[in-house]
């Protein structure tokens, strides 16, 4: 959280070339939680106009699976769990054909 409320204001425009958006739940890092700290102030603070908040990650496979196509480029970043959504949605997209 610290990390995270330290580095608000500079997540304007960052993802300014990424076509979506996804931010999941933040978590503590060896501190306590801060609940003032969120994926909607994230969101905010980019000012992406096509961001999602989604807290779980097998909702945001189903997300990823249903909004990539065959020339999309997912960049996954993540100091815990997610990821296992890069192998998940590999193997979603293989029993699945690519919106074209």
């Amino acid at each position: 959280y610290s990390r995270t409320r330290t580095f608000l204001g500079q997540f304007d425009g960052v993802f300014a070339a990424a076509d979506h958006l996804v931010v999941t739940g933040i978590y503590a890092a060896r501190e306590t939680i801060d609940p003032t700290i969120n994926a909607a102030q994230l969101i905010a603070a980019s000012r992406h106009q096509a961001a999602e908040a989604i807290d779980e990650l097998p909702d945001v496979l189903d997300y990823l699976a249903t909004h990539v196509d065959a020339n999309s480029v997912v960049i996954i970043l993540s100091a815990g769990t997610a990821t296992s959504l890069g192998p998940n949605l590999l193997q979603e997209l293989a029993s699945e054909p690519l919106l074209s």
